[in-house]
């Protein structure tokens, strides 16, 4: 009986620990992400540079009963949109999930609001007219049937994609996966082997669970077998970095071949990166900014 009382509190502490969300998930992964969506060269960043930059956050919770700070996160952003150095102005941003708190319809459009000023700034401060922003799935979007709300509201309406960014010394690939169960499933799990192994380029990766998170394993994936193949692939088939968020805490991993840099709750914690690919040199950095 005591060993039953003291889990009943990790049920609500679902970003912990994920155990809420078997309680409100209304789907499984296979069932979102049973194969692997190619994004159009018109959803794809036009880059006419080797280097770029691009913004990366997570666990913003639009619907949650707390303070919001979005106007200072603004106003970093138009910070670094007026740097003097092209390659880190930001040309894209990309949210790793838990864009909603309940997954209810009414918060995904908030967060298509916030979106919305964010593109606004881009072309208003650096002439960027056609600012996108990607997103993926976190537990939090399955609740309440929060698939069917966010596939129709949130860009660019699938869970599981990728794109190549032709820059002008060498391409890079970009690969967004749906780990908002915990796992990959697997349907997504053969379909990004197959993708990841034919991929010739450099090549990033975005997960709201982290694969390693820096040793805290409460916060990962929680098949390690799972974990293992990915970060084995990580290492073989050119992945440079890997991003997730989920653990709301910082936290970075480098492998060798590759890095995992896990970043804190843009709400609660109120972090966000700045990552930089130098495509010459075949290079990923992160710069992680408190707002």
């Amino acid at each position: 009986m005591r060993r039953i009382i003291f889990f009943l509190p990790l049920l609500f502490l679902s970003c912990n620990y994920g155990f809420y969300l078997s309680l409100f998930n209304e789907e499984s992964a296979d069932s979102r992400a049973e194969s692997l969506t190619v994004l159009s060269s018109a959803d794809t960043p036009q880059i006419e540079s080797e280097s770029f930059s691009f913004i990366v956050l997570t666990d913003v919770h639009f619907g949650a009963e707390t303070e919001r700070h979005n106007e200072a996160f603004l106003s970093a952003f138009r910070t670094l949109l007026s740097v003097s150095d092209e390659a880190k102005r930001p040309r894209f941003l990309v949210c790793l999930g838990d864009s909603a708190d309940g997954g209810h319809e009414s918060e995904y459009e908030e967060y298509n609001s916030f979106l919305a000023k964010i593109s606004e700034q881009a072309e208003l401060i650096s002439g960027e007219k056609d600012f996108k922003s990607y997103t993926i799935m976190g537990n939090h979007d399955t609740y309440n049937n929060g698939w069917a709300a966010w596939k129709k509201l949130v860009f660019p309406n699938t869970s599981f994609y990728m794109f190549t960014i032709s820059t002008t010394a060498a391409p890079v690939s970009f690969f967004f996966l749906d780990t908002a169960n915990g796992t990959l499933g697997d349907s997504q799990r053969d379909s990004f082997k197959d993708a990841i192994k034919q991929n010739e380029n450099m090549a990033i990766v975005f997960s709201h669970y982290p694969i390693y998170a820096g040793g805290n394993l409460l916060y990962t994936l929680q098949d390690t077998a799972e974990r293992a193949l990915l970060l084995t692939w990580f290492s073989k088939y050119n992945v440079k970095a890997v991003y997730a968020g989920h653990a709301h805490k910082n936290y970075s991993f480098d492998a060798g071949d590759f890095t995992e840099d896990v970043t804190a709750s843009y709400l609660y914690q109120r972090y966000f990166r700045l990552v930089t690919v130098n495509t010459a040199e075949k290079t990923v950095s992160s710069e992680l900014i408190s707002y």
